[in-house]
Order: C-alpha cells, then sequence, then structure tokens
C-alpha cells in the first residue's frame, strides 16, 4: 500500500530581495544600471563643455603666443645674440612656435565664413581645398611643436653638460655658432619627416553632396 505524501506548500517573501538588486525595466542595460544613465549623459555633457572651454583657451593663447614671440624674435636675431649657441637653439624655438600659431590661426581664420560659408556652399563637411589646408596646418603644428619640445630639450641637457664638464673640448665646440644653426637645422629636418607620417597617413572622405 503506497501512500502519496502531500506537496510542501512553500511561503513566497513579500520583498523580492532579486528584483530589489537586479530591478528589471524594458530595454534594460546593464551598463545604465552599473553607471546609471543619467549620470552617464551629465558626465558626456560637463566633459563637452570642458573641451569646448579649453578649445577657446586653446585659440586665444595661440594669438597671444603670436604677438608675444614676434618681439621675442625680433631681440633674438641681434647681431651679438647670433653668435651665442642658446640664442640660436632660442631663435629656432620662437620660429617653431610662430609656426605653430600660424598654422592654428589659418585653422581658425577658414571657420570664419570668410572664405565660403560653411553649411550653404558645401552641404556636408568642408570643401576640398578647405581640408588640404587644415591637413597642411595640423601637420605644422605636429611638426613645430616636436621640434620645439627637442630644442628645449637640448638646452637643458646642454646648460647641465656644461656645468658638469666646463673644460669639454665637446662643449667647446657645441658652443660655436656654426653648431648651433646646425643643430636647429638638424632637428628641424628630423622632426619634419617624422611630422609628414601625419600628413601621408590621412585620408580625405569624399561626399556625394
Amino acid at each position: 500500500m503506497s501512500t502519496t505524501k502531500k506537496p510542501k506548500t512553500t511561503t513566497t517573501a513579500w520583498f523580492n530581495w532579486d528584483r530589489y538588486l537586479y530591478p528589471y525595466e524594458e530595454n534594460f542595460d546593464e551598463d545604465d544600471f552599473v553607471f546609471g544613465r543619467d549620470n552617464i549623459e551629465t558626465l558626456e555633457y560637463w566633459g563637452i563643455r570642458v573641451l569646448d572651454v579649453a578649445e577657446q583657451i586653446y585659440e586665444i593663447a595661440v594669438f597671444i603666443n603670436l604677438f608675444v614671440n614676434l618681439p621675442h624674435l625680433i631681440i633674438l636675431l641681434q647681431k651679438e645674440l647670433r653668435t651665442n649657441l642658446v640664442y640660436i637653439i632660442m631663435i629656432g624655438i620662437c620660429l617653431c612656435d610662430l609656426a605653430h600659431s600660424i598654422g592654428k590661426i589659418v585653422s581658425i581664420f577658414m571657420k570664419w565664413n570668410i572664405v565660403y560659408t560653411l553649411g550653404k556652399d558645401c552641404l556636408e563637411g568642408f570643401k576640398y581645398y578647405h581640408v588640404v589646408i587644415n591637413l597642411v596646418a595640423k601637420t605644422i603644428q605636429i611638426t613645430s611643436r616636436r621640434c620645439s619640445g627637442f630644442l628645449a630639450l637640448f638646452i637643458a641637457v646642454f646648460r647641465a653638460f656644461s656645468v658638469i664638464f666646463p673644460m669639454s673640448n665637446a662643449v667647446n665646440f657645441l658652443m660655436k655658432a656654426k653648431s648651433g644653426y646646425f643643430i636647429v637645422f638638424l632637428l628641424g629636418l628630423f622632426c619634419s619627416g617624422w611630422g609628414s607620417a601625419y600628413f601621408v597617413q590621412a585620408k580625405i572622405m569624399y561626399s556625394r553632396w
């Protein structure tokens, strides 16, 4: 004689912890739950605002850099200063800073609707010559920044080396004006070749409109 066991009754809690910890919503995304969709949108908004402000500050600084370096270059080009290695390197740095400022100013000028009207003459993107000018200007900025950085690093290393070894023949050789011009030319040539890689690798996308 077999007896059938009655099924045990289970009680369900009135509060579902799983639903509280892992809420379900339509079109629910785990990233939205972990980070919060509102928080992500807020971070994106403030991130864009910060980048916009930084870009505006950068554009203003470019004009300031141009007007500051022009009299600086005029002073450095005096005959008495063109015979010292440090001043020759500073002339190279000044020229690089001017080239960087001019390249950025050209890019800014192309957006002022003076040459052509953005969004009207070209419905989508920029005109071909605008893209090429921006590409050349960006290449000049990259090249000039690198060259300016290397020249400034050279001055720091040379000063440290000349203090440690004041009687060295290498220091006496580098102190000549010809050595300074050669170093500026050599670093400029190296950075130009390095920066040209950006120009060569860039691809211009054409639009049908």
